[in-house]
């Protein structure tokens, strides 16, 4: 269970494991810049930045998933997502982080 709140109520016997993360970092390629440059210049969406986008946040949740799983949580409270690009001379990357604090206990 992933929750955004800050905490969970109907977990018994509450035990907090402490903060997990879990990171992706993906790089943009050339086709999408280009197709990224005329969505700005002409208006609309990039919809191929949309997608590497939505991929790395899915897989920087997966991996802090996983680590909260390999410690015995149940859930993941006050679950954040932080994305900062890496600018590079031609292209770039853009790196999501996902962290949240690992709980485990019994589902009410």
């Amino acid at each position: 269970m992933l929750l955004s709140t800050l905490s969970i109520d109907d977990i018994k016997n509450k035990e907090i494991l402490g903060v997990v993360i879990g990171t992706s970092i993906r790089g943009s390629n050339l086709f999408r810049d280009m197709a990224a440059r005329i969505a700005d210049v002409m208006g609309g969406t990039a919809r191929g930045y949309e997608a590497n986008f939505s991929d790395t946040v899915a897989a920087a949740v997966d991996e802090m998933t996983r680590a909260a799983q390999k410690r015995g949580a149940v859930a993941v409270e006050g679950l954040r997502i932080v994305q900062s690009p890496l600018p590079m001379e031609k292209g770039g990357l853009f790196t999501v982080l996902a962290y949240g604090t690992a709980v485990k206990g019994e589902r009410g």
